[in-house]
């Protein structure tokens, strides 16, 4: 009983201690808008406004989104939307916009009306400026897919014809000319058509300077977009791609009027990855001799 009373008297003793705070000395909560660690970016007409950003801010990004880092920056797809319904990745949500990240700046380009179907754009140096520029698959607004080029300010500089509809799986940009020229490669309606297509950059257009077909990378619903490989051969940039039944890969290199395919190797399994490491071709995690 007198433990009891001790620590009763002892609690009594230290309430009594504390300081006492009035309410004018209480600092209020801000407002919401007071502490918002957010800014948006400012779309302008040249493409995007780029501002300052002092603190986090959020991106609202593609929910499968696969972010491009390049020199100090980070490319991601945001602003997700259900305005194209294709569907072609798996889902009908779509980014409506490319946001990059530098720092703690922060830029948008704005594709609207259409979307960027894909997970990712592509940089390359098309213009052999020295600078990348960066690659968009643009689908909708009553059409189907178009390649579109931007340069690193936001501003469109070239893009090319447009697919009545279907899609183009854009692959990479490689010295495949064959006079050692930088081209965009990609496959048109990779499940209808499979057309290999290369573009140059000339002037505001991305012009098709030559094709092949019967070949794919890509399985409707599939969020693989790696189907696909470059090495070199006695000089030579080749595509690697797998044949349409996805159980050989093929060699796909530029001539003076067009393209070929160099060789053509039976896998024995299906294909499901595609990679090159030391220039050595690696498919399903095995060696290609």
């Amino acid at each position: 009983m007198k433990t009891y009373l001790l620590i009763f008297l002892l609690l009594l003793f230290t309430i009594g201690c504390q300081p006492q705070i009035s309410p004018e000395e209480v600092s209020p909560l801000p407002e919401i808008e007071e502490i918002s660690q957010y800014d948006e970016p400012i779309p302008v007409d040249s493409g995007f406004g780029e501002i300052e950003q002092e603190d986090e801010f959020e991106i609202n990004p593609l929910p499968d989104a696969i972010s491009v880092f390049d020199n100090g920056k980070e490319y991601v797809l945001t602003d997700p939307t259900l305005e194209y319904t294709h569907g072609v990745l798996g889902d009908t949500i779509e980014a409506k916009s490319l946001t990059i990240i530098e720092g703690n700046n922060i830029s948008k380009i704005e594709f609207s009306p259409q979307i960027f179907e894909g997970l990712y754009p592509l940089l390359g140096d098309l213009n052999g400026d020295g600078e990348k520029e960066i690659i968009a698959t643009l689908s909708g607004n009553g059409a189907g897919a178009q390649l579109v080029v931007y340069d690193q300010m936001g501003d469109k500089i070239a893009s090319s014809d447009t697919l009545s509809s279907g899609w183009r799986h854009a692959l990479t940009v490689a010295p495949f000319g064959p006079d050692g020229g930088w081209e965009l490669v990609d496959i048109s309606k990779p499940h209808v058509s499979k057309e290999v297509e290369y573009f140059q950059l000339k002037d505001d257009k991305l012009v098709k300077v030559a094709s092949i077909q019967r070949y794919s990378t890509h399985t409707i619903g599939s969020r693989n977009l790696e189907l696909f490989g470059v090495i070199v051969e006695q000089g030579r940039y080749l595509l690697i791609v797998p044949t349409p039944d996805f159980k050989s890969i093929a060699a796909i290199g530029r001539t003076s009027d067009g393209a070929e395919e160099v060789w053509k190797k039976e896998i024995g399994e299906r294909i499901y990855n595609i990679s090159v490491e030391d220039n050595e071709i690696i498919v399903n995690g095995k060696y290609v001799s």
